[in-house]
């Protein structure tokens, strides 16, 4: 799984996903139950070990926006808005990218990528939860040539 990560993300051509470069942050859509913290819907479920550091470093070194795309809705959307706030996170969006009104009127979260523990592909532990070291292990490179293609 972690070969097909890491080549998965070496063999995609940047331009496809960078032809707007006035763009000013890399947005990633972010599912909340399984991929921050453990399963335990409606409540919330433990942090994942390594996703608020890898968040908190992604977003200072690189201006990844996070849009907050779960199935969350009503109160317990606003407990996982919550958790985030608790956590020093600040969201770009939930649930759509704000910037997306201007151009589509489509339902879907636009974002450059997505996290998603139902994701083909994404590093999963043995409980069935992002596996956040494997995840940062392999997307951090790749995270890194998309900003610097952003800034040239």
């Amino acid at each position: 799984m972690l070969y097909f990560c890491r080549k998965y993300y070496e063999s995609m051509n940047l331009s496809s996903i960078l032809s707007d470069k006035k763009k000013h942050k890399i947005t990633i859509a972010l599912d909340f139950d399984g991929t921050c913290v453990v399963h335990r819907y409606p409540s919330i479920g433990e942090e994942l070990p390594l996703c608020v550091k890898t968040l908190k470093k992604w977003i200072k070194k690189y201006n990844v926006g996070l849009i907050l795309d779960t199935m969350r809705s009503d109160k317990e959307l606003e407990d996982a808005k919550q958790w985030f706030k608790d956590k020093g996170i600040e969201l770009y969006g939930v649930g759509k990218n704000p910037t997306q009104h201007k151009w589509t009127n489509s339902n879907k979260c636009h974002a450059m990528f997505s996290i998603d523990d139902r994701n083909v592909g994404a590093p999963i532990d043995e409980n069935g939860s992002i596996d956040w070291k494997l995840l940062d292990d392999v997307f951090t490179p790749y995270l890194e040539r998309v900003y610097e293609e952003m800034n040239e």
